[in-house]
């Protein structure tokens, strides 16, 4: 008898330390501000021959009144020219708040440059002439980061880029390979990333929970 009540007791501290962590799990996850979670724009619209979409991504983090945005091509296309990227941004700030790795330079538009199909943007970055010296397969190098010092803190990673009047908030130039067909990708805003811790909190709370769940609805568990 006795061993049956020291196994049903040990059963149910079980149980309470599973509920608990759990809990406490979702908990943290649900009152916790996903600070490394990334906003990511894909760039899927084109009505050039640049081959089939998506071109690549534009991802963005925040912190304070930093905003690092990065660039990544799709496999087989390079972004290069003169309007290597084009952007809009919730926060009207100068050129000279935005740094680019050396070989770029960024402007403001005046007001704003048509690109192609993908309307007017406000910023600008460009590059060396010709696709060896883009970004992308075959390029001088893979992915291109950029940071945006706001005037104020960016309420968000999705609050930074803005969206222009043909619903697009950035519009890049497009190479099919080093030699291939050029034209103009546009992107439409895109969506939160949870950032692995959060989908880690996420996971541990649900097992837990689904742990006892499952001791209850079995009998002869404790």
């Amino acid at each position: 008898m006795r061993g049956a009540i020291d196994r049903t007791m040990g059963g149910q501290r079980s149980r309470a330390v599973l509920l608990g962590l759990g809990a406490v799990s979702l908990l943290l996850l649900a009152t916790s501000r996903p600070v490394h979670a990334d906003f990511v724009s894909t760039f899927n619209q084109s009505n050039d021959a640049i081959g089939t979409g998506p071109w690549g991504t534009l991802d963005v983090t925040t912190s304070g009144t930093l905003a690092r945005i990065t660039l990544t091509p799709a496999n087989n296309f390079v972004f290069f020219g003169n309007q290597f990227l084009n952007f809009d941004l919730t926060q009207l700030v100068p050129a000279s708040n935005i740094s680019v790795p050396s070989g770029t330079a960024a402007f403001n538009g005046t007001p704003g440059d048509n690109v192609d199909a993908q309307g007017r943007f406000e910023y600008t970055i460009s590059f060396s002439d010709g696709p060896n010296s883009g970004i992308g397969t075959g390029a001088s190098a893979s992915t291109y980061t950029f940071t945006v010092t706001g005037l104020t803190a960016w309420a968000s990673d999705s609050a930074v880029l803005a969206v222009n009047s043909a619903g697009r908030d950035a519009a890049g130039h497009v190479s099919v390979g080093l030699t291939g067909s050029t034209g103009f990708a546009g992107e439409i805003p895109g969506g939160t990333v949870p950032e692995p811790s959060s989908l880690m909190l996420f996971g541990l709370g649900a097992l837990a929970l689904g742990f006892v769940m499952r001791r209850n609805l079995l009998p002869g568990q404790d």
